[in-house]
C-alpha cells in the first residue's frame, strides 16, 4: 500500500459513496498520509476534505476532476491546488450537469436498443441527484429477471465492478455498441478553468481512455495539461511505463491515484496504487503548486 493517493472521490461526486470526512477517515486507516479528493465537476466538498484531513493529522490537496473531450474521446482532467470558490469552475460544473442530464436519457435509449430490459424508476433509484450513469442502468439491468440468460449480462454478473467493467468494454469508445457521445466541453476549456482557479491540470487514467495513443496524447499536451496520472487502477505495467515515458518526453508531472469511489468500484481501495516514486511525485507536485501560487499573486 502507498501513503500517497492523489485521486479519490466523495459523495459530492455523482458516483461517490462516502462523505468527504468519511473518505479522509478511510484513507487514514489505510495508511494514506497525503491525498486528494477529486470530485467530478464540483468543488463543494473540497474545504470539508481539507479541514477533516487537517484534524486527522494528514494532508488533503484541494482538487477537482473535470469531464472533457478531445479528438472525439472523453478525458478527465484533474486540477490540483485549486481555489474551490473560483467562479469559472462553478460555471463549468453547471454546464456539465445540464449536459449529463441529457446524456442519461440517451444512455437509457441506447441500452434498450442493445436488447436490455429495465425500468426507469429503478435506474433513478440508483442515480444521484438525477445524474444517470451506465453503472446505474446496468445495476437495474442485473436486477431485472427479463435479462436472465443474456450473455452480455451474465458475463459481468459476478464481477466486482459489473457496471464499471461493462462501461469500459462496451460504452467508452466511439464505435462500441453502447457508446453515447458525452458532449463534454473541450479539454482546452477545462484546462483553462483549472488554471484560472490557480490549479495544475493533470490528465487522469489516460490508458483507460485511449490506450497508448501518442498522437492523441500530444494533442492534450498542446491543449495545456501539465501532468499525467501514469500510475492508476486501470493501467497494466506497460501503460505505466508508456505514460511515464510520455511525461518525461514532454516534461510533465507524474502522479498516481486509486480513483477510490466506494461501492461503485469496491475492489479499488485507498492507497492501492504503488509507484515506487511517491517521494519524487509529491515533491514535484508541491513545488509546482507553490510556483503556481506565487505566479497567481503577482
Amino acid at each position: 500500500m502507498s501513503w500517497l493517493d492523489l485521486h479519490m472521490h466523495s459523495s459530492e461526486s455523482m458516483d461517490g459513496e462516502f462523505s468527504p470526512e468519511e473518505v479522509v477517515s478511510i484513507a487514514k486507516k489505510a495508511g494514506v498520509m497525503v491525498m486528494a479528493i477529486c470530485d467530478h465537476n464540483i468543488t463543494t466538498g473540497v474545504k470539508r476534505g481539507v479541514e477533516a484531513a487537517k484534524n486527522a493529522g494528514i494532508t488533503c490537496i484541494p482538487a477537482v476532476e473535470l469531464d472533457t473531450q478531445c479528438g472525439g474521446r472523453n478525458f478527465h482532467i484533474i486540477g490540483y491546488g485549486i481555489d474551490p470558490e473560483q467562479e469559472a469552475l462553478a460555471k463549468f460544473g453547471e454546464k456539465t450537469r445540464r449536459q449529463k442530464e441529457q446524456n442519461g436519457k440517451k444512455r437509457m435509449t441506447k441500452m434498450r436498443e442493445m436488447g436490455f430490459f429495465f425500468e426507469e424508476k429503478e435506474v433513478l433509484h440508483y442515480a444521484k441527484q438525477g445524474n444517470i450513469i451506465i453503472a446505474n442502468i446496468f445495476q437495474a439491468i442485473l436486477e431485472d429477471e427479463r435479462n436472465l440468460g443474456n450473455p452480455l449480462v451474465e458475463k459481468y454478473r459476478n464481477h466486482d465492478m459489473p457496471g464499471v467493467d461493462f462501461f469500459w468494454e462496451n460504452c467508452s469508445k466511439p464505435g462500441s455498441a453502447g457508446f453515447v457521445a458525452e458532449g463534454n466541453l473541450p479539454a482546452e476549456e477545462g484546462i483553462q478553468c483549472i488554471k484560472a482557479a490557480g490549479g495544475i491540470p493533470v490528465l487522469a487514467h489516460p490508458g483507460a481512455n485511449m490506450g497508448e495513443n501518442a498522437e492523441l496524447f500530444q494533442k492534450l499536451v498542446e491543449a495545456g495539461i501539465e501532468g499525467v496520472e501514469a500510475f492508476c487502477s486501470y493501467h497494466q505495467n506497460q501503460e505505466d511505463v508508456f505514460y511515464t515515458k510520455m511525461a518525461k518526453k514532454y516534461e510533465l508531472l507524474i502522479t498516481q491515484g486509486s480513483d477510490f469511489h466506494g461501492k461503485l468500484k469496491p475492489q479499488i481501495q485507498p492507497g492501492s496504487i504503488v509507484s515506487g516514486m511517491e517521494e519524487e511525485i509529491y515533491k514535484k507536485l508541491c513545488e509546482r503548486m507553490e510556483r503556481q501560487g506565487k505566479t497567481d499573486e503577482t
